[in-house]
């Protein structure tokens, strides 16, 4: 097994991410969007959330974005590392940060799976 471990944090994030949208995302990438959650929240401008760290991510997942999740079968979501290097990012919180920006796919460093275990994406 091949357990992430953090990138380099000046130039990557992670978003977390429901393992079906997975060949949707590497074929068109993230794009910015008023989901389930934003608009449960009242969030009006579509956007693309990441945590700026791998330990931001894990207390997330164990916590509010986890429960959010709670209906999701086991190795339902995976977590996707992106090289943010370029885009514009914005954070009203340390904890997480947003882009209106498309992430392109080739953005996508890697694919994990909750456990952080590294996903072979040719697969996908």
């Amino acid at each position: 097994m091949t357990v992430a471990t953090d990138l380099d944090a000046s130039t990557s994030a992670y978003h977390v991410t429901l393992a079906e949208n997975l060949t949707s995302i590497l074929r068109e990438g993230l794009q910015p969007r008023i989901g389930e959650r934003s608009a449960a929240l009242g969030e009006d401008v579509p956007r693309v959330y990441l945590f700026p760290s791998r330990e931001d991510c894990e207390t997330a997942l164990s916590s509010w974005l986890g429960e959010c999740f709670e209906d999701v079968e086991e190795h339902g979501l995976l977590i996707l590392a992106i090289d943010v290097d370029g885009l514009t990012l914005d954070s009203d919180v340390g904890y997480e940060m947003t882009t209106s920006d498309t992430i392109e796919p080739a953005r996508i460093a890697s694919v994990f799976r909750e456990d952080w275990e590294l996903m072979d994406t040719k697969a996908a």
